[in-house]
């Protein structure tokens, strides 16, 4: 029978349930994109939907599980799945995040109301429907203002827009603006915050910069980041704003979180937005490599009633820190691509593209060709080591523009 239902669309290197839980295998039931069913075939029950992350079935499926079965328990790690997972919580009285914990850290705007509400620095917002709505906020905090879906991820449909004929041109011919929200565009770094509450209390936090901001792939450019020295002064001011965030929001006992902060130019830390769930891109493997924990098993096996590693407050490292980087799809086809880059410092160095391959750019944050987590012994070391790394892909790497010669691919 089945007591367990796993709502998963990562692929099984990300999450291997049979390497961390086999217990769990023969009394779960895990449903995936049906682009992921080959590998989750091991589970009890394996369930393949075709439009995963907008269809019905996925729900229709758990409620047609929950009434056959005696399920105890429901899981999500993803954040497509948060509001979903918490509303057959509801259904069915699973513990787990609710619908007011998930809600909040789905919709930015009410996410940005209850930061506002705690008396933590944030750049001025708007709910966004029509717009006049995006006219009017931009006449009230000026040019340039950001837009985005107050429920998106992975930096889809995100624009910095500079001033009112930018606007217009892109959202007054038809482009959609319902379900936005209008911000004030700050100055400065972005910094990004992972980490881990147990048990309602904060067990890991491990604190970040952006290397381009998160936006550099819609200009081609490689997206990274680099963790900042433990023992800063820095550190400890995200550290005190990382808790003050927590405090405010609506929590689960025991969850993942993605935190992103604005480090202004006048010294200043102000929120952006968080999620309950783990950061993307190379942020796990540059934690791990950081500290030795993989957030998403520690996460799983908490939910699944298996001990943690935490006996303490681990801040961020055990002796070296780490970065990464995202190389993104290009414009054109794959001429050259070469594995190999030798550095001891390279952690992890993956290639997701091959001679021949053709591509037109990336569409989030996170379409890559090739990725690489590395180590350095402070955030100066870091940082020189990703210039190197990106010095380097980019020397190895040719790139034909469609029905064109080769020709040599710079950043």
């Amino acid at each position: 029978m089945i007591n367990t239902i796993i709502l998963c669309r990562n692929p099984y290197f990300l999450t291997p349930f049979e390497q961390w839980l086999p217990q769990i295998i023969k009394t779960t039931a895990i449903i995936v994109p049906k682009a992921l069913a080959a590998q989750y075939g091991m589970f009890a029950r394996c369930y393949a939907i075709e439009d995963y992350d907008n269809s019905s079935e996925v729900e229709s499926t758990v409620i047609a599980l929950a009434e056959q079965n005696p399920v105890k328990q429901l899981i999500a790690i993803s954040e497509y799945d948060l509001l979903r997972a918490a509303r057959l919580r509801t259904l069915f009285g699973w513990a787990g995040q609710d619908i007011a914990s998930a809600e909040a850290y789905r919709n930015k705007c009410e996410m940005k109301r209850r930061i506002q509400a705690a008396n933590i620095a944030t750049a001025a917002y708007r709910q966004v429907d029509y717009l006049t709505d995006a006219v009017s906020f931009a006449k009230q905090n000026g040019y340039p203002i950001v837009l985005k879906p107050k429920d998106g991820l992975g930096s889809v449909n995100t624009r910095v827009i500079h001033s009112q004929s930018e606007l217009l041109d892109n959202y007054g011919n038809g482009g959609k603006l319902d379900g936005f929200i209008a911000e004030q565009f700050i100055e400065g770094e972005m910094l990004h915050v992972d980490g881990y509450v147990e048990d309602d209390q904060l067990k890991l936090i491990s604190v970040s910069q952006y290397w381009q901001g998160c936006l550099a792939f819609q200009q081609g450019k490689e997206l990274g980041s680099y963790q900042i020295d433990p023992n800063s002064a820095l550190f400890e001011r995200v550290y005190a704003m990382t808790t003050a965030v927590i405090e405010a929001m609506p929590n689960p006992h025991s969850f993942a979180f993605h935190l992103e902060l604005f480090h202004d130019k006048d010294d200043r830390l102000i929120f952006n937005e968080i999620a309950s769930r783990i950061g993307g891109a190379g942020v796990k493997n540059a934690v791990m490599a950081a500290t030795g924990i993989d957030l998403a098993k520690i996460w799983l096996c908490q939910m699944f009633g298996q001990p943690t590693a935490f006996e303490h407050m681990i801040k961020q490292t055990t002796g070296q820190l780490s970065g990464w980087l995202l190389f993104p799809k290009p414009i054109g086809v794959i001429e050259a691509i070469t594995c190999g880059l030798e550095y001891d410092w390279i952690v992890e160095e993956h290639l997701l593209a091959k001679p021949g391959d053709s591509f037109s750019g990336g569409q989030t944050s996170v379409d890559c060709i090739g990725s690489y987590v590395i180590s350095a012994d402070n955030s100066e070391q870091l940082q020189h080591r990703l210039m190197q790394v990106i010095e380097q892909f980019y020397h190895q790497l040719k790139v034909a523009p469609l029905a064109e010669q080769p020709q040599k691919y710079n950043n």
